[in-house]
C-alpha cells in the first residue's frame, strides 16, 4: 500500500493511495511501477522513484516517457496460499469439490481463449476487407473516430491517476498520430454497416434482451433494472448498434475461409511454389 505522486512526462500524477501487487510485471496505478517497488523500504518516509516507460508501452502517449514519482510505503502484505482440496472449493462458493472447481475454471478458461481467438480472427478479417475495398471517405468520418479514440485514452490515463483536467493530451496532435487508424477504422465501420445492411442482418429484442441478460450477469446486478438504466441513459441504441456489429462479424467468419499457417516452417516444396505462382499469375 503506497502513497504515490509525481510526474509522466509533462503530466502530473495525482497523490492518493493504492495498493500495488508487486508480482506482476506490468502492474500497479501506473504500467511497470510493481517492479520498481520491489524490496522497497517500508520506513514511512517519502522516496523517489525515476524510470522511462518502454518505447512499445501500449498507452501510445506514455512510450518513452520519463516517469519522476515520490512514494511512501505504507504497509505491506504478504500472500498465503491455501491447500488445494475441497474445503478450499467450498471456500470459493462456486463448488462443493477441488475437481468441480477445477472443471469450472478450465471452462472459463477456454472460454477466455475462444474469444481471444476470435478477436484475432475478426481483426484479420477486417482488415483483409478494408484492404480491397478503397472508397472515399468523408474527413468528418475519419475525425469522430479519431475523437472516440481520444476520449477512450484520456479514460484510461484518468484511470491511471494522471491529472488530465489540469494536463491534458494535446488533442490535435494525437488526433493527427491516429489518422491512420481512425481512418482503418472508419472504413472498416461502413464496410460491416453495408455488409449488415445487404444481408439484412437484424436486432431483435430477444438478441438486446440476451445482451442485457449477459451483461448484467457479468456484474452480478439484476437485468431489468439494468435494462431500464440504460433506457433512461439512453444507451439501447448504442448497445442495438454493438449487436448489430457482432451479429454482422459473426455473419463474416462463416463466409470466411481460415487456413492453419506454420510460421516455423522454412521449406516451401515445389508443390507449393507452382501453386503460389499461379495465384500471383491470376
Amino acid at each position: 500500500l503506497i502513497e504515490v505522486s509525481g510526474k509522466v512526462g509533462t503530466h502530473k500524477v495525482k497523490k492518493r493511495t493504492v495498493w500495488v501487487d508487486l508480482s506482476a510485471e506490468e502492474g500497479g496505478p501506473l504500467p511497470h511501477l510493481g517492479k520498481h517497488l520491489r524490496g522497497f523500504a517500508l520506513d514511512g518516509q517519502k522516496h523517489d522513484i525515476k524510470y522511462t516507460m518502454p518505447a512499445d508501452e501500449k498507452m501510445r502517449e506514455l512510450a518513452g516517457k520519463e516517469v519522476s514519482l515520490h512514494v511512501i510505503a505504507k504497509e505491506c502484505r504478504e500472500r498465503k496460499v491455501p491447500n488445494l482440496d475441497d474445503d478450499f472449493a467450498k471456500d470459493t462458493g462456486e463448488a462443493d469439490t477441488l475437481a468441480d472447481l477445477k472443471a469450472k475454471i478450465r471452462e472459463r478458461l477456454v472460454e477466455r481463449d475462444t474469444q481471444a481467438i476470435r478477436r484475432e480472427l475478426v481483426s484479420q478479417a477486417v482488415k483483409g476487407l478494408v484492404a480491397k475495398n478503397d472508397f472515399p471517405i468523408a474527413k468528418a468520418v475519419v475525425h469522430r473516430h479519431a475523437h472516440a479514440m481520444y476520449e477512450q485514452f484520456m479514460y484510461q490515463l484518468a484511470m491511471a491517476g494522471i491529472d488530465v483536467e489540469n494536463a491534458p493530451v494535446d488533442h490535435d496532435k494525437f488526433e493527427e498520430e491516429v489518422k491512420d487508424d481512425a481512418e482503418r477504422e472508419a472504413r472498416a465501420a461502413v464496410i460491416i454497416a453495408a455488409i449488415a445492411e445487404r444481408e439484412k442482418i437484424e436486432v431483435s429484442d430477444a438478441d438486446l434482451q440476451k445482451k442485457i441478460a449477459e451483461i448484467a450477469a457479468s456484474r452480478q446486478e439484476n437485468a431489468r433494472k439494468l435494462r431500464a438504466d440504460l433506457e433512461k441513459a439512453n444507451r439501447l441504441p448504442g448497445l442495438r448498434h454493438q449487436i448489430l456489429e457482432e451479429k454482422t462479424l459473426d455473419w463474416l467468419l462463416a463466409q470466411a475461409k481460415i487456413v492453419d499457417e506454420d510460421p516455423e516452417r522454412l521449406i516451401v516444396t515445389p508443390e507449393e511454389a507452382a501453386a503460389e505462382g499461379k495465384k500471383k499469375k491470376k
